[in-house]
């Protein structure tokens, strides 16, 4: 993560992580950024909700709204 902020010359606080799964929460954290959970893809919705990101969606076309 680290790496494809400084390719794209992008610091932490200006960057979000989505991701369906407890690894996408971690490495955001690890990474300083942002975490968004999502309630559908390959992992478990609740097991990422619990991790606490800083939101969460349970559907795709709330995402939108929810980063606006």
């Amino acid at each position: 993560m680290r790496a494809a902020l400084a390719a794209f010359d992008t610091r932490p606080e200006e960057a979000i992580m989505i991701g369906d799964g407890k690894n996408d929460i971690l490495v955001a954290r690890a990474a300083g950024i942002a975490a968004c959970g999502v309630g559908w893809g390959i992992g478990e919705a609740s097991e990422t909700r619990d991790l606490g990101p800083d939101l969460f969606v349970e559907r795709v076309d709330g995402l939108v709204d929810a980063l606006t």
